[in-house]
């Protein structure tokens, strides 16, 4: 017997300037505690403006918690790069919000959706450049079971790079350009999962030139389970 499907989001309650470079890493592990994952759709990094204090909305499927199948969301969200394990965020129309997208399903990949209206901006296929990056698929855990991303958000929030730790070094998976129309001076950012195995998040780490690139760790979170 699988798993249940868990769903959950934390935010990170220190804003950050939008004109300012930024830039965030956490290591986390998928533990499937013995069983074979159906339903694992996979993880998000999403940015609300920086005025929002707690968060609501949200649930499980391709929105991957923070978009729900009938289009619920934190307030004043306007960014989520998804880590795409099932291929259901990218898709167009797998959700209700979900209007724009790849055509067909593309598992294990990056996607980048952006507001009004959840707008698809693109994805970007990750298995050969880290086939372990969604992985345990199965019951069995393995060395490469822990894995470090960084997020990188530059050029006035109209880039953002996605890097994955390999060996000390970080490995670029994904460059998305892209324009937001209405983008707040400051913004938080949150993680958010939707899937069958026990999503373990730590090492936390923020970097951002407003800041004066002070680090700041885990003790600055707040955190809500839907």
């Amino acid at each position: 017997m699988s798993l249940p499907v868990h769903c959950s989001s934390i935010l990170f309650n220190e804003p950050f300037g939008t004109v300012n470079d930024f830039t965030v890493s956490f290591t986390y592990t998928m533990d499937t505690s013995g069983t074979d994952p159906q339903f694992n759709q996979g993880f998000s990094v999403f940015f609300v403006d920086g005025n929002v204090i707690t968060l609501s909305g949200g649930g499980a499927g391709p929105g991957l918690g923070v978009v729900s199948t009938g289009s619920t969301s934190p307030q004043d969200l306007f960014t989520i790069l998804g880590f795409d394990i099932a291929g259901n965020f990218s898709h167009v129309n797998s959700i209700i919000p979900f209007t724009t997208g790849n055509a067909i399903v593309v598992p294990n990949s990056i996607g980048l959706r952006i507001s009004p209206n959840y707008s698809f901006v693109g994805s970007q296929y990750v298995y050969p450049i880290n086939p372990y990056l969604y992985g345990p698929l199965g019951p069995t855990q393995s060395p490469e079971a822990y894995q470090t991303v960084r997020v990188s958000v530059r050029k006035n929030f109209t880039e953002i790079l996605v890097h994955s730790l390999d060996n000390e070094t970080y490995t670029l998976l994904a460059t998305f350009n892209f324009y937001i129309s209405s983008l707040p001076e400051t913004a938080k950012f949150g993680i958010s999962y939707s899937g069958d195995t026990l999503f373990e998040v730590q090492n936390i780490t923020v970097n951002s030139t407003w800041l004066y690139s002070v680090i700041y760790i885990i003790n600055n979170i707040i955190s809500i389970w839907l």
